[in-house]
């Protein structure tokens, strides 16, 4: 069978992004600093408001572990 023009054998498939339940927005914290998160624009984690953590979320689901969370950015606010 012939390949289309281009054709590289790779799919790409559109990310199915599910927003974090705003209830659950409510409870999450930082296990670090125990102050609250926010989700970032774009999918692109929870950040502390107090320490500036990031904490990546995954098929959905907010890993809260500091092991996984970015380091804070130079901006961040530090306790």
């Amino acid at each position: 069978m012939d390949k289309p023009a281009g054709y590289t054998g790779v799919r790409f498939f559109a990310r199915n992004v599910m927003p974090i339940d705003p209830k659950l927005l409510e409870i999450l914290i930082c296990p670090d600093c125990r102050q609250p998160v926010r989700e970032l624009d774009r999918d692109q984690g929870l950040e502390c408001s107090g320490c500036g953590r990031v904490y990546p979320v995954r098929d959905g689901i907010p890993v809260m572990l500091v092991e996984e969370a970015s380091e804070p950015t130079e901006g961040a606010q530090k306790d």
